[in-house]
């Protein structure tokens, strides 16, 4: 992290009264830089959240309608008067504290502004301890975002709520997914995959829960918890003989749970025991996630319209009238009788992926319920650079001015993963404060400038060239395409994920300029740890897109047995998976070790230490507990050094190997079992630094020259 000069004169402007939380979260955003700036809490314009810059004693003074308005105002000033930028990929902290050149007041035109997919505490988030979290909630306010969906330390809702319908404790302990596992157990997918958590990790989660809500409340971010959309555990009906139970079939190779049908009194029953146990262990929150029958679970024999009315009316009895139902669009949901059922008035539909699907189109805006416009653009948290900031920060603002978009309320921030993305996290921040389709060539220079400090003449040439290529389509919606070194091998690999793009959707060559751009920057930015970031990050896609070249050549030398071609291709391929993992380690954020051990904080144990950290390793490799190529197999594959050394080199290495074996004599290459090698990795995964190795512009510069011979 770049600080700034310890010299910097302090304001002597104070705070005003009330400020307090959000004072915390800029000063440990930015250190002493926030000195210079006092905050103030002031009218919201019309109800709608504002924030105004000014000067006062010749110090920067911002007023703001909330905590949040207060947060994201100062980082408003950071980005676009002081040329400042913090983010979830580094920070860049000025040394001097600019007055604004004059007044500036914003107003947000949208009342909601959510974060987090379910996905996001499976992707990102599963093994966060205060630290993190703490961070990520003083990241989500200075993007003026001001709710957010909250799972942990929630599974035990679950035990408190199953324990009163026939079920030992320990019983459901052991239903209950892995840490990484339960975005997708809340979302009705699956159950007891994975190593359970312990009653240690369970009995921390909820003491976390605790904390995060706690601090969300003193930031004004609405905390929005998983509701309960009829998941029951193994054996329900048994226990309990009222219960209508209609079987969901599977998720891939996965058993779904069984649902409750939402229309009968027993999930009454349960649904008030379940909110009575989430009130008791995190206090009220009256806004909760509920999807029914999520991605292909069916009604059975349930009509969809009283199961909808079912779950309106549970939590109409449990928060009253200040309830607010939030829904996922996507897949069918919500369908037409939930929304013909529900009291629209309390209705939030999150919008996930309108870069390619906006499904508010399809269904007259929701009938008349306030619905948030998401972007996705992020699946697995995989790295790649991918979408199209262009269309971003037109399309959005001119959604407002269509007569369709009736009770358009808000903006959703819906990635899979937030560890990456940051041009489009940065676009969806500065969209909560406009009005009107935003001029992207102005935009990206200010972008520029705020990342590295200055509108320095080859980064921006580069940045210009990365918008014109890998962020100028979503033709490749919702993710770009991967690494074909993360793929299982195979000469025809398109995707290593079985739901990425097959092919890349622009020019690799204009990525590999934009590396060679950004070089030339290095004498001026070298020292700025956003740049280095984001070089390593290019080059990283240089790298990625060459496989994409190498492999069909491979393929055409092996099937014309063309053996010295193909040798001298496969070390080719090789070196440059190689030349990957070097590059990739000279920034710990792409790093695997620091993923891993996350995960071991988790564990009081050896063992507990070591199966969290399979856990983790299993997650970005074969996902689950069993084979599911044509699903979630290396769905959340990474780019990480470490990852790519110890795994998937040695797997291009066998197969490569068997095929010149293969060419030598005339017989067929024996098969391999991806899955178990991948797994057996997984299960022990090798120890590796957590620190970065080596310099990222020497690795770039060399990742250029060796671009320059292909």
């Amino acid at each position: 992290m770049d600080r700034h000069d310890d010299s910097m004169p302090l304001t002597t402007l104070e705070d005003g009264p009330g400020t307090g939380p959000a004072r915390g979260a800029v000063d440990r955003l930015t250190g002493r830089f926030a000195e210079a700036v006092a905050l103030r809490l002031a009218e919201a314009a019309d109800g709608a959240d504002t924030f105004t810059l000014s000067t006062e004693r010749d110090r920067v003074l911002i007023a703001g309608s909330s905590q949040v308005a207060l947060v994201s105002g100062f980082n408003w000033y950071l980005q676009h008067c002081a040329h400042g930028h913090v983010s979830r990929t580094g920070d860049h902290i000025p040394d001097q504290a600019p007055l604004p050149a004059a007044p500036t007041t914003r107003t947000s035109p949208y009342q909601d502004r959510y974060a987090y997919n379910f996905t996001v505490n499976g992707y990102t988030s599963p093994y966060w301890t205060w630290p993190e979290w703490e961070r990520e909630l003083d990241l989500i306010a200075a993007s003026g975002l001001n709710m957010a969906l909250v799972t942990t330390g929630l599974e035990q809702v679950w035990l408190d709520t199953f324990v009163r319908f026939g079920y030992e404790r320990e019983e459901l302990r052991r239903w209950l997914s892995s840490l990484s596992l339960q975005p997708w157990q809340w979302m009705g997918n699956i159950s007891g995959v994975g190593p359970a958590p312990t009653w240690h990790q369970l009995d921390r989660r909820v003491e976390l829960g605790r904390r995060i809500l706690g601090r969300m409340r003193e930031l004004g971010i609405a905390p929005v918890l998983p509701g309960y959309a009829g998941l029951v555990p193994d054996g329900f009906a048994e226990r309990n003989p009222s219960a209508h139970v209609v079987p969901q079939g599977t998720w891939g190779p996965f058993d779904r749970p069984g649902w409750l049908a939402t229309d009968t009194e027993l999930y009454g029953s349960v649904a008030a025991a379940y909110y009575r146990a989430q009130r008791e262990l995190f206090g009220t929150e009256p806004c909760q996630a509920v999807d029914l029958l999520h991605e292909g679970g069916t009604p059975g024999d349930t009509d969809i319209a009283a199961a909808s009315a079912g779950v309106r009316d549970a939590l109409r009895a449990a928060f009253g009238d200040d309830h607010r139902w939030v829904i996922q669009a996507w897949g069918e949901n919500p369908r037409p009788e939930t929304l013909a059922a529900a009291d629209r008035s309390r209705l939030l539909v999150l919008d996930l992926g309108t870069e390619r699907q906006e499904k508010w189109k399809e269904s007259e805006a929701f009938s008349g319920a306030d619905w948030a416009l998401g972007t996705l653009a992020n699946v697995g948290d995989r790295n790649g650079l991918f979408g199209d900031v262009g269309d971003l920060l037109r399309r959005v603002p001119a959604a407002r001015q269509d007569p369709a978009a009736c009770n358009l309320t808000g903006l959703a921030l819906m990635l899979e993963g937030v560890q990456n993305q940051s041009l489009i996290q940065t676009a969806l921040s500065d969209l909560v404060w406009e009005s009107e389709p935003v001029d992207v060539d102005d935009w990206i220079a200010g972008y520029v400038t705020a990342r590295y400090g200055e509108a320095e003449p080859h980064a921006l040439r580069a940045w210009r060239l990365l918008l014109a290529s890998a962020y100028g389509s979503w033709e490749d919606w919702p993710s770009g395409a991967d690494s074909l070194f993360n793929a299982n091998p195979s000469l025809t690999a398109t995707q290593a994920s079985p739901f990425a793009p097959k092919s890349l959707t622009y020019d690799p060559a204009e990525v590999g300029r934009a590396l060679e751009e950004l070089c030339a920057a290095a004498p001026r930015l070298g020292d700025v740890g956003t740049f280095r970031y984001d070089l390593v990050d290019i080059a990283r896609q240089v790298l990625v897109n060459r496989a994409r070249v190498l492999l069909p050549q491979l393929e055409r030398a092996f099937n014309a047995e063309e053996s010295d071609t193909f040798a001298a291709l496969a070390a080719a391929f090789l070196d440059t998976l190689r030349l990957t993992d070097s590059v990739l380690a000279t920034h710990e954020a792409f790093r695997l070790e620091p993923w891993l051990r996350q995960a071991e904080r988790w564990g009081t144990t050896a063992d507990e230490r070591a199966a969290l950290r399979a856990d983790a390793a299993r997650l970005v490799t074969v996902w689950g507990d069993r084979p599911s190529p044509d699903w979630v197999e290396n769905y959340a594959n990474r780019d990480w050094s470490g990852l790519l050394g110890t795994l998937y080199l040695p797997r291009w290495q066998t197969y490569l190997d068997a095929l010149a074996e293969a060419l030598r004599t005339g017989e067929a290459a024996p098969d391999t079992d991806w899955y178990a090698m991948s797994a057996a990795w997984a299960a022990n995964p090798p120890a590796g630094g957590a620190a970065a190795e080596g310099d990222p512009i020497e690795a770039a510069r060399r990742v250029v020259a060796e671009a320059s011979r292909w």
